[in-house]
């Protein structure tokens, strides 16, 4: 029984420090009403991880070998900055519909 007691500390306490995390992320536009810290409190950590696995994802190099660096290197550059742009869209998007959402 102690040892499920301590597994839930540990959860919580993993769950506390990433709400800290996404807080550091939002400064200085901290919530400002009960209802927007619940909101912080309950989304902010998945919405953080997701967000940071998307990222991942974006940035990650292709697993093609490279033939010829000069023809491939511009290639490469131009589909990281496509998906680069197709992160900023989706993260930019979240923003306006969370700002719509608690009235910011």
């Amino acid at each position: 029984m102690f040892r499920t007691h301590r597994l839930w500390i540990w959860i919580a306490a993993g769950w506390a420090l990433l709400v800290g995390i996404c807080l550091v992320e939002i400064w200085p536009k901290w919530p400002e009403t009960k209802w927007q810290w619940a909101l912080l409190a309950v989304a902010g950590p998945p919405l953080y991880i997701f967000v940071e696995w998307l990222g991942e994802k974006v940035a990650m190099p292709t697993t093609q070998r490279v033939r010829n660096s000069s023809a491939v290197s511009f290639g490469r550059i131009l589909v990281l900055l496509l998906r680069f742009a197709v992160f900023l869209a989706v993260v930019w998007g979240a923003i306006a519909i969370g700002s719509l959402l608690l009235g910011r």
